[in-house]
């Protein structure tokens, strides 16, 4: 016991991914773009500097302050740093060259990947490769891949709209000091958005704070308000229970039968009669062709689920069919209807010739004299096909030879009067 307490301590079990993904050296995640978080804000979260790496300047700055024999508290400002450099902190520290002029922050953080030292080749392509002011490190721009895809805080403008205003001023305007977000004249960043102009180095026009923000917004932002409505009316309004019916009724359908499957734990054995038992010395061919149409139908407890679980064009298709039945019940003859369904898989093909059967069956059975007549054929082309709406094949239900050729497929006397017997009552073929 207590090695197996021991175990339980300092082991964990994993699922097959992840054992896969530990062995192989898989990804779990990949993607063809990179995603950059930008930090915007008031007080954006950032990373500390390790706490060792803070220990060792400390003692170093005592150091030199024993050897000096001064008390002065006049300190560098990277001894005082004890915050990571960050994305905003390199954008500030782009270099003072024309392309850099009047690049955003949000331009910056997707065209634009930090370099490390290890990472930085011998020959730098000067092109593509910069080295930023300060010693923050060197940025090269993406040319091998496609601009990564930014991420940012979001605010709303009705509910926050200073932090809103700020944080797009901060990703889609050209600054290298905060101040500049914010000029002394301006009271807010929302005065200094409707009304500021700005001036670039090297271009003596003003321009419209606005119509750059908008500019630069339009590249990154798309329908972004039609987002932030659906969004509030999700919150707003609680999730419809049976959305998913409405775009994969069979699907759902079928995952409840199963699970109602399931909750059956008891089986019921019968006893087998003498007409269950299969003849085995049966010498009749099994050959026979369009003798046997049965005329498979659901009951009502069974189908008025699925009638209830019908979309908007699948109950548009049901009422047309329906229509022509009813006419055809009423001793009109209406011109044939031919619908074609079809759609991917799962969408509910079957589903809903499983429900036009039904209905079809249940009206067109009032104009035959017998009511075991067959009023409605439901055919296939495949196997298969037939299979999943509970039908026969074109083949096996109107008797027609798909190994012969055209003129020795030919039904004999008999199997033509049994079908004309049959069929002589069908309104409705549905293939």
């Amino acid at each position: 016991m207590k090695k197996i307490g021991t175990s339980y301590l300092h082991h964990r079990e994993v699922s097959a991914q992840e054992a896969v993904f530990r062995v192989t050296g898989l990804r779990l995640r990949e993607c063809s773009r990179k995603v950059e978080f930008i930090p915007v804000g008031e007080n954006p979260c950032r990373m500390s500097i390790p706490l060792k790496d803070l220990e060792k300047q400390q003692s170093y700055k005592s150091s030199n302050r024993k050897r000096s024999n001064s008390d002065s508290e006049d300190e560098n400002d990277d001894e005082n740093k004890i915050w990571m450099n960050n994305i905003v902190d390199r954008y500030k520290g782009r270099p003072h060259i024309d392309m850099f002029i009047k690049m955003c922050l949000a331009s910056f953080g997707s065209e634009y990947s930090v370099l490390r030292e290890s990472q930085l080749p011998q020959k730098i392509n000067e092109e593509t490769t910069f080295k930023l002011d300060g010693n923050l490190g060197h940025i090269r721009k993406r040319t091998r891949t496609s601009p990564a895809v930014i991420k940012y805080p979001r605010f709303s403008q009705e509910t926050s709209p200073e932090k809103y205003f700020q944080s797009i001023l901060q990703l889609f305007l050209p600054y290298r000091h905060d101040e500049q977000l914010k000029p002394p004249l301006f009271n807010t960043y929302e005065n200094f958005f409707t009304c500021g102009r700005v001036k670039f180095t090297g271009d003596n026009t003003l321009t419209s704070v606005k119509e750059f923000v908008i500019k630069n917004m339009a590249d990154f932002v798309k329908t972004g308000q039609e987002l932030e409505d659906a969004e509030n009316q999700l919150h707003e309004t609680d999730p419809k229970e049976d959305a998913w019916c409405e775009l994969c009724p069979e699907s759902e359908l079928n995952r409840r039968e199963c699970i109602d499957e399931g909750k059956v734990t008891s089986v019921i054995e019968e006893d087998l009669s003498e007409a269950t038992i299969p003849d085995l010395n049966n010498e009749k061919s099994s050959s026979s062709v369009g003798t046997n149409l049965l005329s498979v139908s659901l009951t009502k407890n069974e189908i008025i689920p699925r009638l209830r679980s019908l979309n908007v064009k699948q109950r548009r298709i049901l009422y047309k069919v329906r229509d022509w039945c009813i006419q055809k019940a009423n001793g009109k003859t209406p011109k044939p209807l031919h619908v074609f369904i079809t759609g991917g898989a799962g969408t509910g093909k079957s589903h809903l010739i499983k429900c036009i059967q039904y209905e079809a069956t249940r009206i067109l059975a009032q104009t035959s004299e017998n009511p075991d007549d067959l009023t409605v054929l439901l055919t296939a082309p495949t196997g298969t096909a037939a299979f999943n709406i509970h039908g026969l094949t074109i083949h096996s239900a109107l008797g027609i030879f798909k190994s012969l050729s055209p003129y020795y497929a030919t039904s004999s006397e008999d199997k033509i009067n049994s079908l004309r017997t049959k069929l002589e009552n069908l309104q409705d073929l549905d293939y």
